[in-house]
């Protein structure tokens, strides 16, 4: 079965270069070719590095042109796609992508901007008679959810241009939605509002966790020591430092939850951790506030933290980082939101409001015991409960093929 894949960025899972959609083609594309004849074609815009492993694995590799940013600026008042879905959609992009889909058995369009490009294909294949090959359209995160999430934020030009974002979003998805036999996003929640959105059933394939190094002498409690008596009290944030949702996310811990907790936890500490800090971050760090940057092994860090903090109330999809604190046996406070998808089996504390996640960080920096409990059970559940990547390659091989039809 020979296997398209258009991916709008090049699979790579590195901490540095790599984002949350890069992640998922770089942990699946590699398992998936143990049994499809897979051809890759990303897009190219010099952010993102092929995972080597990848490119091994795939039987062949080829890139795709990116419009250049300026061009797309200039462009979007007369365009009718989202901005990086436009620089995808080039006359040499499909151009490659016809000659690439023609005799596919089966595509897969990994991420909202290579939408536009494929359906372009699609359709064009469809009016001259062409046999279309089955087709998963994989949208990571509903991008009209997400830009209508963001627009509630804003004001003024900022909240027109988010909520004309979301509407060009909105045509994107209800157009590649009637072309496609299996539409998937990653969490279950976004399934259920996304199918009703769109008037047909949509599918979540969560993300993998990936195994951890379980060979550094790391306790089952998930921390390697204990802490000098003498440290202060640490709390930490980690995610990509420019994304909204995490930048909304800083903010409140820093200005909302900082606060209340120091009331109660003299000489309390917080570490923020991420790649691209922009003004807005930046802007919060100095005092009790550390700004971190990259960290390339972010279970170290989770582990070195007393308490992982996620308080964030925006954003769309499976929070991939809450994910790897609780497999790293961190001792994790979240808001509800932030914890979507993730059931309360006792492995962390959820809370409502900045309040709630203020005391609930207190109480456990004042607790140790308590801490060390919440850390067993969440390397346990991230263990047991959370899908491997393994897991994740074997819901997209089942559905890319059609019914009845088993792997070789």
């Amino acid at each position: 079965m020979r296997l398209v894949v258009v991916a709008e960025d090049a699979p790579d899972a590195s901490p540095g270069t790599g984002n949350g959609s890069s992640m998922i083609t770089a942990n699946v594309l590699p398992l998936l070719a143990r049994d499809l004849d897979v051809d890759l074609l990303h897009y190219d815009d010099g952010r993102r590095t092929l995972d080597e492993q990848v490119a091994a694995a795939c039987r062949s590799v080829a890139t795709l042109p990116v419009r250049s940013a300026r061009s797309a600026t200039l462009a979007l008042p007369f365009t009718r796609l989202p901005r990086a879905s436009w620089r995808r959609a080039s006359p040499a992009a499909l151009g490659r992508l016809a000659a690439a889909l023609d005799g596919a058995d089966a595509v897969w369009a990994h991420g909202l901007h290579v939408f536009p490009a494929v359906c372009e294909v699609l359709e064009r294949a469809a009016a001259q008679g062409s046999p279309r090959p089955r087709v998963l359209v994989h949208e990571i995160d509903p991008w009209a959810d997400h830009w209508t999430m963001r627009a509630a934020e804003q004001r003024g030009p900022r909240r027109w241009y988010d909520l004309y974002q979301a509407r060009l979003a909105t045509v994107v998805e209800t157009r590649m939605s009637r072309l496609t036999d299996t539409y998937v996003v990653v969490s279950p929640t976004d399934a259920q509002r996304h199918s009703g959105r769109l008037g047909r059933p949509v599918v979540a394939i969560p993300n993998g966790v990936g195994t951890l190094d379980r060979s550094d002498g790391v306790a089952a409690g998930g921390h390697e020591a204990p802490a000098p008596a003498d440290r202060a009290p640490t709390i930490g944030f980690l995610g990509t430092l420019g994304y909204p949702p995490n930048v909304e996310a800083a903010r409140r811990l820093v200005r909302a939850v900082l606060p209340r907790v120091a009331q109660r936890v003299p000489g309390v500490q917080v570490h923020l951790a991420g790649r691209r800090a922009g003004a807005e971050v930046t802007a919060l760090a100095g005092g009790a506030v550390h700004l971190r940057g990259m960290v390339e092994r972010p279970e170290d860090f989770f582990r070195e933290m007393d308490v992982v903090v996620f308080p964030g109330d925006l954003g769309t999809g499976t929070k991939n980082t809450l994910a790897e604190a609780l497999t790293a046996g961190a001792t994790v406070v979240a808001s509800r939101f932030a914890a979507r998808g993730v059931p309360d089996e006792g492995q962390l504390v959820l809370a409502a409001s900045d309040e709630e996640i203020a005391t609930a960080v207190a109480d456990l920096l004042g607790d140790p015991g308590r801490r060390e409990l919440l850390a067993r059970r969440a390397r346990a559940w991230g263990g047991t409960r959370l899908p491997s990547w393994k897991d994740s390659a074997a819901a997209f091989a089942a559905a890319l093929r059609p019914a009845g039809v088993h792997e070789h």
